[in-house]
């Protein structure tokens, strides 16, 4: 197990871990076990690593074995007080947690270089992305963070959002996004801030919602009615 912390050192309040999945690690708790029922093995493999390492990680704020079941939208149900993200990628886990007392919401995006298919960007990036990137750069990354942004708010909202709703900006290692959509997300997506970090290995990207907007979590409530 490696702890990645470093690499969002400035997010002082948010644990990240990575593992590699491994079988003997793959244990599962009563209320997580249903989820896996209908997965492909591989899939059961990495929801169960994904849960392993964030119980190990969720020790570290005193908490206990605990479960963390899946919603209907197949969202990761945390404990009440956390807020977290799972991602998987080349038979590798990472975990971001946080309390609710510092981050409404987190997305954790974790992918490898190069991943992204020419004939994708097109699809990933906006226009004006896609004009102002430099040249040789890794599309690869706007993909990781756009999807560390969804993962931060689809919990809370339960919308399906393309990627061409969101636009970044990029300052050093740091990210923004502004919403072009109408989307009942915006107010939470344009609040938030990232970080992202790029390795021969891996492309991770942390995006997080230090609180709900007030009137984007009224809308949030009529969505998921």
């Amino acid at each position: 197990m490696q702890h990645i912390d470093a690499l969002f050192r400035d997010v002082p309040d948010v644990r990240v871990q990575l593992a590699p999945i491994v079988k003997p690690s793959l244990e599962l708790l009563p209320p997580e076990q249903a989820a896996t029922l209908r997965m492909a093995p591989q899939r059961a493999e990495e929801f169960a690593a994904g849960r392993w390492l964030a119980r190990r990680v969720l020790t570290e704020f005193g908490l206990g074995d605990v479960a963390i079941p899946m919603s209907a939208e197949r969202w990761p149900i945390w404990p009440q007080g956390i807020a977290g993200s799972i991602t998987h990628s080349a038979r590798s886990v990472a975990v971001a947690v946080s309390t609710t007392e510092c981050f409404a919401g987190l997305g954790l995006d974790l992918e490898q270089p190069r991943r992204l298919a020419d004939e994708l960007v097109s699809k990933v990036l906006t226009a004006r992305e896609n004009a102002t990137r430099l040249a040789g750069s890794d599309p690869t990354l706007w993909f990781a963070c756009k999807e560390a942004i969804y993962k931060a708010v689809n919990p809370m909202f339960g919308e399906f959002l393309e990627f061409s709703d969101v636009e970044l900006e990029f300052d050093g290692n740091r990210f923004l996004a502004t919403c072009q959509a109408d989307r009942v997300s915006c107010a939470a997506i344009n609040s938030g801030w990232g970080r992202f970090d790029v390795t021969d290995c891996w492309i991770q990207a942390l995006y997080v919602i230090e609180q709900w907007p007030a009137d984007a979590q009224g809308e949030s409530m009529v969505l998921r009615k």
